[in-house]
């Protein structure tokens, strides 16, 4: 167990720290799956970039996402992008989840594993992201 000072999952942290004394946990990254919609990750390739940079465009989100992001926050997203440009973006998984596809992806920004998972209605509009460092 370790206490952490943060507002997004730590999961993999923990995992992640315990690896490093205990090398025999290590597991394998997982592996790229087929992509039957390319169009779509290449839209979520754009988001994620955007969002890297602070920026993005409204119509990309659905309403409560665009009411949350629009016009201050989508600004402190472009933390992420500290780590550099994205150099790769592989799904890994998709679900559905409620009516919405689960889209996760691992990304590779500068020099740092980063797993974006986004969650798209029908309509193709983002209704959530999260991303998280590996």
């Amino acid at each position: 167990m370790f206490l952490a000072n943060s507002d997004v999952p730590v999961g993999r942290l923990g995992g992640g720290i315990f690896q490093i004394y205990l090398p025999s946990l290590r597991t394998a990254p997982p592996k790229p799956i087929a992509d039957a919609d390319t169009a779509m990750t290449r839209f979520l390739q754009r988001v994620a970039t955007a969002l890297s940079q602070g920026r993005g465009d409204s119509s990309w989100y659905t309403p409560p996402v665009q009411q949350f992001y629009f016009p201050d926050r989508i600004e402190s997203r472009k933390a992420i992008g500290a780590l550099g440009a994205i150099k790769s973006f592989a799904l890994i998984e998709t679900s559905d989840d409620n009516g919405r596809q689960r889209r996760v992806y691992r990304t590779m920004m500068g020099t740092t594993w980063v797993r974006f998972t986004f969650w798209v209605t029908p309509a193709r509009k983002v209704d959530g992201v999260n991303f998280e460092i590996e």
